[in-house]
């Protein structure tokens, strides 16, 4: 099943010079969209996500997961999620709001960006 991206995600910048972001391509075989809010602040959310080691504890699907040097654009990550191993370059980091990697598994190609912004009580 194939979803469409909604406009903000389709605009997102890309700056290939620093790979701080990268879009996520509309025309690709398989493209998924979540939203969720979460009754925190970012800084705290950031400190969970970005704690690749961690992952397990909060995603049941992952078994495994290690990171070869700090949280930068080009460390490369490994985990293992629903048995199967994959291997991700980090591409874009931006403390508390966003970050970006790419992953192969099975043959596959993925591109990830999970993007944080503070949200009022109003707006949700």
């Amino acid at each position: 099943m194939r979803t469409r991206p909604d406009k903000s995600q389709m605009a997102l910048p890309f700056l290939n010079r620093e790979k701080l972001f990268m879009e996520i391509n509309p025309r690709a075989p398989l493209v998924a969209r979540k939203e969720i809010f979460i009754q925190a602040s970012p800084e705290a959310v950031w400190k969970i996500q970005t704690d690749i080691g961690a992952w397990k504890e909060w995603q049941p699907d992952i078994s495994k997961s290690q990171i070869d040097g700090e949280l930068v654009p080009g460390s490369v990550f490994r985990w293992m999620s629903g048995g199967i191993a994959v291997t991700s370059t980090l591409q874009g980091v931006v403390p508390q709001q966003r970050i970006a990697w790419t992953g192969k598994a099975l043959g596959s190609r993925a591109r990830h960006i999970w993007v944080s912004s503070r949200r009022t009580a109003a707006r949700w």
